[in-house]
């Protein structure tokens, strides 16, 4: 029998990579939803860092400057894939400092347990 705590680890895996994966392969445009979650951006500009950086053209310090953003844009998409749902929750309700609050306080616990589980699971405890 699996722990609640796993349960709602494996909830927010599951709603992140279905927020993320609804953004990237834009099935939110064929919906005619408008949920961004911020990936999209995030990826586009560490392609466009990537393709700066391979410029032959460019000399080697603007080629290194240019990878080092790259490697910061590609924590950039895992941050923005891990806050995914979240997000996406605030922008299909409008945003605004009330419904932050209120999705952030939602989500808040879910990824405090979360972080408890699996810092659990890294050091082989049997409980959080």
């Amino acid at each position: 029998m699996t722990r609640i705590t796993t349960t709602v680890l494996v909830m927010v895996i599951l709603m992140n990579s279905g927020a993320t994966i609804m953004d990237v392969s834009g099935l939110n445009d064929d919906l005619g939803v408008e949920m961004e979650t911020g990936v999209s951006d995030a990826v586009d500009e560490t392609v466009e860092e990537m393709k700066t950086a391979f410029d032959p053209n460019i000399g080697s310090v603007e080629s290194l400057i240019s990878l080092s953003l790259a490697a910061i844009g590609v924590f950039e998409i895992v941050i923005e894939g891990v806050f995914s749902a979240p997000t996406m929750m605030i922008n299909i309700l409008g945003g605004g400092e009330v419904v932050e609050t209120v999705v952030l306080g939602l989500f808040a616990p879910m990824y405090a347990i979360s972080t408890l589980e699996l810092v659990s699971i890294a050091i082989g405890s049997r409980t959080v």
